[in-house]
C-alpha cells in the first residue's frame, strides 16, 4: 500500500460585502469575475505574489513546513555581488541569509511547472523546465556552496475546467502529477541538495488574489554545508550594499 501523500494546504476565497446582503456563499461560481490566469505569469512574479500576498500565508506553508527560523531575511532575484559571472545560474532566485550569522545562508533554485486541466479534464504537465532548474541547482550548488541549497518547484495550476461543481476540488490528483514529485532527473542533483514545492490551484475563474489553494511540501530535506568562505564574504557585501 502507498504511504498517503499528504502537504499543508490552505484555500482561500474573497467576496466583496453589500449593504443589501446578509448571506455570502463561498466558493461558488456565481459571484466569479473572469481574472488574469496565473499559469501565464511569468515564475519570479509569482515567487513574489507567494511572499507578498494579502493573504500572508508563507509562514505557515514555507517558514514552518522547511523548519526555517524568522531570524532569516528574504531576498529574492540576488546577483552581485554574490552570483561572479554570467554563467549559470544567472541568479539566486530566493535567498535567505541570517543576518548576524550569514554562513548560515540558505540558497533556492526555483521552478514553474505549468498544469492546465483542459476542457475534456485532461491534465496537461508543462515539465520541460525541470530540468533546466537541475541544471542551475547544480551550478549554483557547486559554484557557491551555500549553508543549505534547495530546487523548489512551483505548480501552478489552472483548475477553473475540473470537472467539479466544489471549488475546493478541482485541483489535479495525486495519481496526475505523480511524475513531477518523482521526477527522473532529480537523481542528478548533488546528495546534499534539498526538493521543495509549493502548488498554487486557481479553481474558478476569479484571479488568484480572489480565490486559490496553495500547498506546501519538502520531498527532501537539505543537508547543512560548510558555506564556502567566499560566498559568505560576498553575502556580507551583499547586505553593506
Amino acid at each position: 500500500m502507498e504511504e498517503a501523500f499528504l502537504m499543508r494546504s490552505t484555500m482561500f476565497d474573497i467576496v466583496k460585502l453589500s449593504s443589501d446582503k446578509l448571506q455570502y456563499d463561498l466558493f461558488v461560481d456565481d459571484d466569479d469575475v473572469m481574472g488574469d490566469r496565473f499559469t501565464s505569469v511569468i515564475e519570479s512574479n509569482i515567487v513574489r505574489w507567494f511572499f507578498y500576498n494579502e493573504q500572508r500565508l508563507t509562514q505557515y506553508l514555507f517558514y514552518e513546513e522547511l523548519g526555517i527560523g524568522e531570524n532569516y531575511k528574504l531576498f529574492l532575484e540576488v546577483q552581485k555581488p554574490i552570483i561572479k559571472d554570467s554563467g549559470l545560474p544567472g541568479d539566486i532566485d530566493i535567498l535567505l541569509v541570517d543576518v548576524v550569522n550569514p554562513h548560515l545562508s540558505i540558497a533556492f533554485e526555483v521552478k514553474k511547472t505549468k498544469v492546465i486541466i483542459d476542457p475534456d479534464d485532461r491534465v496537461i504537465l508543462k515539465t520541460s523546465k525541470v530540468k533546466h532548474g537541475i541544471l542551475q541547482c547544480k551550478h549554483m550548488y557547486n559554484k557557491y556552496r551555500f549553508h543549505k541549497t534547495f530546487l523548489m518547484l512551483l505548480l501552478v495550476t489552472d483548475g477553473a475546467n475540473r470537472g467539479y461543481n466544489q471549488q475546493m476540488f478541482r485541483y489535479p490528483s495525486y495519481a496526475e502529477k505523480k511524475s513531477v514529485y518523482f521526477h527522473s532527473g532529480f537523481g542528478d542533483l548533488p546528495e546534499d541538495v534539498g526538493i521543495f514545492i509549493i502548488e498554487i490551484n486557481q479553481p474558478s475563474r476569479n484571479s488568484i488574489d480572489f480565490t486559490g489553494q496553495i500547498s506546501s511540501k519538502m520531498l527532501k530535506s537539505a543537508k547543512s554545508n560548510d558555506q564556502l568562505n567566499e560566498t559568505t564574504e560576498s553575502i556580507i557585501a551583499f547586505l553593506r550594499k
